[in-house]
């Protein structure tokens, strides 16, 4: 991501650019990076508490550094480098101000990858952590700003994320999580249905169907962890989630959104879920 800018950081010059004096080193990012990851709970803990500090800067720092090690160092462990810096990027997406969540976004894209199985492990530190995460998810849809939400697409970033941090003892906390998630996703489809609606016989576009893939693989992660011994649901929350679900299916509004207006319509019905809902 951003081209051959090694010069910017100082870390190279070319025949062409001025040598610039070193922004960071390489060893310098190297420990920083370690730091947060040692502290990541306490490091989300502290933005929540204190400040949204203004890090997108600090990120692109990172993730051009996993280039480095990868292309020009070819370090044996860059992927562990890779992962943690890509953990780093999803949490500050939690906290981060509007302005700079496109940014943090683009540069947490830039450094997806296709998880296998063996790859998918618990990110929260601890319960408090993991209630830490889904509590900062929460408040994301508290600003009242779906339209900026849908453009931005912060949600989908934070959904790689979020359903890899739950915790068995943050379970009181799903109902309400799966209610904002699944609302999203409502107002994402109605969005993208009406663009793909007005390409005639092209059906529906790729990026409406990678966000469907994301958005149900997440809700079922949600409820149905990969691995069974990682929690299982207490009833009461079998409950809580079964009334958000029937909800969206029987009567429930939400807001459609176009280019000139908000409407309100009834939400699709959602009986060819039941798969989803059969998962207990």
């Amino acid at each position: 991501m951003g081209g051959k800018c090694d010069w910017v950081f100082g870390w190279s010059t070319t025949t062409h650019q001025l040598h610039q004096p070193i922004l960071l080193s390489q060893s310098d990012v190297s420990y920083l990076v370690n730091y947060l990851w040692d502290d990541r709970k306490h490091w989300l803990q502290a933005m929540i508490s204190y400040a949204n500090p203004g890090l997108s800067g600090l990120m692109f720092i990172f993730s051009h550094y996993v280039a480095y090690v990868r292309d020009i160092q070819r370090n044996p462990i860059w992927e562990e480098i890779r992962n943690r810096v890509l953990e780093l990027i999803y949490r500050y997406t939690l906290i981060a101000d509007r302005d700079q969540l496109p940014a943090a976004c683009a540069i947490a894209d830039a450094n997806a990858y296709q998880k296998t199985l063996s790859d998918i492990v618990p990110m929260q530190v601890d319960v408090e952590d993991s209630r830490a995460i889904i509590a900062a998810y929460i408040k994301r849809f508290s600003f009242d700003d779906a339209l900026d939400m849908i453009k931005r697409r912060d949600p989908d970033v934070m959904l790689r994320f979020v359903p890899h941090a739950i915790d068995e003892g943050c379970q009181g906390l799903l109902s309400e999580l799966l209610n904002h998630t699944i609302k999203y996703g409502w107002l994402y489809v109605l969005e993208e249905g009406d663009v793909d609606e007005g390409m005639a016989g092209e059906g529906m576009s790729d990026k409406l169907k990678k966000f469907i893939q994301l958005h149900f693989t997440s809700l079922l992660m949600l409820v149905k962890p990969h691995e069974p011994s990682s929690y299982r649901l207490e009833f009461s929350t079998k409950e809580q989630i079964l009334n958000v679900a029937q909800a969206v299916r029987f009567g429930s509004k939400i807001w459609y959104v176009d280019s000139s207006s908000i409407h309100e319509r009834d939400t699709f019905d959602i009986a060819h879920s039941r798969g989803y809902i059969q998962v207990f």
